[in-house]
């Protein structure tokens, strides 16, 4: 197999991978986003949503920053990661 083939190789796994984490990852997000909604929604009837919100956020965060390291881990591999401009490395 010549390089650039192993390369593409490893490319559309990467790509592949990264599909797959960040269809599980916006997923968790998606569903503990409509969680806070629902909470949030509800808080005229229950006086004490707040620290569900909390933590749903929380979550959300957790979650968001979990799954941003994941996919630029697999970016890298590669030598595909994002960089911000200006910035070097």
């Amino acid at each position: 197999m010549s390089n650039q083939s192993e390369e593409t190789t490893q490319l559309k796994n990467a790509v592949n991978t990264m599909d797959g984490l960040s269809q599980e990852g916006f997923g968790k997000i998606n569903g503990i986003a409509g969680l806070a909604i629902d909470a949030l929604e509800s808080s005229t009837r229950h006086k004490d949503t707040s620290d569900d919100v909390v933590n749903a956020f929380k979550a959300i965060a957790g979650i968001s920053f979990d799954f941003m390291n994941c996919i630029n881990c697999e970016a890298e591999d590669v030598g595909c990661h994002y960089r911000k401009e200006g910035k070097h490395g």
